[in-house]
Formats: structure tokens, sequence, C-alpha cells
């Protein structure tokens, strides 16, 4: 019955009323147990139009799943789309007078039994000004950006909760002007590297996510930017986070949590990559989302506060969190519950001023 589940739920097969075939095998008495089955290719293709602004946009969208890239050099299997290695290929076109974006990915979910892979190429070609004059190019105001990003990914399910990631990027960004001829040849890079993230990530929280009793939950990530000499490291990133979850009573639930972070950035002026604290929502501009770290009970990191964070953000942070959760109703997938919650965290502009007990804290309640 189990594996009869475990085929449906591939969503491979489009014949789920399977017939087993058992085969003796006299050597080693034993049993083989063959499924007959018939391949599904599921491919699906979309064909959208929207305008963006004045400029109208097509966009082309075709998923194959079950791909398979090795039938591809068989010469009994030459079709115009070879199937039957549950492979994937997404195809992604958005086509504009102003945008233009391109994004094809390869995933091979069964690189071995526990692990995945995958390719990505993405490419975007956008014209931020549509009015042309000779002011414009003066100020150079008239411009387009390009951008193309390349990953290789890898995915180890190392158990049932526990999982590994490692992938490499290339983002090459940069503006291409328009010269007094109206055409674009002048070339400004805004930045090129190669980076690479290494992350590990343990999830035991159960029922659900939407209100856990027990388990816990552990994400720890390293990023390096990848240097351009063998000099030095120009960027590296490491961050630690965990929750845990307990029942005290029936519907009294504790939960306890600690992350910190640190990084190094030679370059002083770049305050994107920086770590910023504060609020529960990310409001500042031209920063780095994925480096916003929430404080309850304290102003968003944007222009005109910054209670927490330095100017030009932090180096190193540390955060603590305790929680109890009392489950007032429930109703299928619909909680509610009274919170009451002691945040404590401070985020530091370099590792000297660094001090664990120099915490901004909150106290709350709520719903």
């Amino acid at each position: 019955e189990k594996s009869i589940t475990n085929l449906k739920n591939l969503n491979l097969f489009s014949n789920v009323k399977m017939q087993m075939q058992i085969v003796p095998n006299s050597k080693n008495n034993t049993l083989d147990l063959n499924w007959v089955v018939s391949e599904n290719r599921n491919s699906e293709l979309k064909l959208k139009g929207n305008f963006q602004g004045k400029d109208f946009l097509g966009e082309i969208s075709l998923n194959i799943n079950n791909f398979s890239l090795l039938n591809c050099f068989h010469p009994n299997n030459l079709k115009i789309i070879p199937y039957g290695d549950n492979q994937k290929v997404l195809l992604d076109f958005t086509i504009g007078k102003k945008l233009k974006k391109y994004n094809v990915s390869f995933i091979h979910p069964n690189l071995t039994d526990s692990s995945s892979m995958k390719f990505n190429f993405f490419y975007k070609n956008e014209l931020t000004k549509e009015d042309i004059n000779f002011r414009n190019l003066e100020n150079n105001e008239n411009y387009k950006i390009n951008k193309f990003k390349s990953t290789i990914e890898l995915n180890k399910k190392i158990n049932e909760n526990n999982n590994l990631l490692f992938n490499i990027n290339y983002i090459n960004k940069n503006k291409i002007y328009k010269d007094k001829t109206l055409s674009f040849s002048e070339k400004s890079n805004i930045y090129k590297d190669w980076n690479s993230q290494l992350i590990f990530n343990h999830n035991s929280i159960s029922p659900d996510i939407i209100f856990p009793k027990k388990g816990g939950y552990v994400n720890i990530h390293s990023f390096l930017e990848l240097p351009k000499s063998l000099k030095k490291f120009q960027y590296f990133k490491f961050q630690m986070k965990s929750f845990w979850y307990k029942k005290i009573f029936k519907k009294l639930i504790s939960k306890i949590g600690y992350e910190f972070g640190v990084l190094h950035n030679s370059n002083k002026n770049d305050d994107f990559k920086q770590f910023y604290m504060g609020g529960t929502s990310f409001q500042k501009e031209n920063l780095n989302q994925k480096n916003f770290i929430p404080l309850r009970g304290y102003y968003e990191p944007n222009k005109l506060y910054g209670v927490i964070s330095p100017k030009k953000g932090g180096s190193f942070y540390e955060k603590i969190l305790t929680e109890l959760r009392y489950l007032i109703f429930e109703k299928n997938s619909f909680k509610l519950w009274l919170l009451n919650f002691f945040e404590a965290g401070n985020i530091f502009d370099s590792y000297k001023n660094f001090n664990p007990f120099q915490l901004k804290r909150s106290l709350g309640t709520g719903i």
C-alpha cells in the first residue's frame, strides 16, 4: 500500500491502477516485484500578455516534467521532447519593448537516492528611460541595465529532519549608456562576483508550522564571495538561528530561540551587505533584506530612524527570544492564541565593540 501511494505521489504515471507482476528468483530465493505503469508526460505551456505602463509584455512559460537528458543522446529515443527520468526543465521568457527576461532551469531531483541538482540561468535587459533627449544623455539618465546570473545547486537530504544545501553563483550586472548617436555603446560595470553558500537546515517542528507544540528549527548559513585575486576575501558571512518548542501544559507552549551573525566586509563603503536590526518589517531602501534582523518594540532601520543599528550597519549581532503561547481557539487550520514575549538583541559595528550583555530589550503581549 505504501509503495502504491509513493508512486502515485510522484505524479509521473497516468495509470494509477497498477498491475503487480511477481517474478521468482531461484538463485537467491527471493521474489522480484515489477510494477507495470504508464508514464505521464505532464508538460505545460502557458502564454500570457499584459501591460507594464505603456509597454506590452508577452510571456511564454514551458514546464517539462519527467524529462530525460540521457535519452536526448539515445538513438532509439529520438523524440522532440524525451521523457522518462523525472527531470524538470523550466523555461520562462518575458519580452517587451523596454524589458526582456529569460530564465532557464534544469532540475535533477534524483541525482542519488537522497540528493538533487539544479542549474539555473537568468538574463534581464531593462531600459529605464523611454524619453530620449540630449539633456538626459549629458546627465547619463538614458541607459539599459543588463543582469546575468547563473547558479549550480546541490541539495542533500541527510535524514527526515536534516538537509544540506550547497550552491555556487555568478552574477554580472552593468549599465549601458546611449551615446550622441542614440545607440547603446558606453558600458559601465555595476558589479561582478562569484559567491558560494553552504546551508544546513534542521526542522523537527510538529504538528504544524502555524502553532508548533514540540520540536525545533536550526539554520546554519555561510556565505562567501570568492575573491577576485588570491590576496584576500572580500566578503564573508556566517549566521546561526535556532528555535525550540516545548509543551508545558495541554495548551501552553514555550518557545526559546537564539541567533547570532558575523561578517567581514573589506569594502567599508558598501552598506548593502551589512547587518541591520529593529522592528518587524524591512523598509530601508537599497539594503539587503536577507541581512535584516527583526526586533519587536523598536523602529525599523529606515531613512528616519536607526535606534539599534549603526548608521552604516553592523558586522556582528546576537539575539535571544523567549515566548509563552496559550492556545485559545482551534478549528481545522484556524488557530488563535495569546502570546507573551521577551526579546533582547543588539548589533555592533566591529568585533572590538561586541558586548554580549549590552542588549536592547523588549517585552510584550498580544493575540
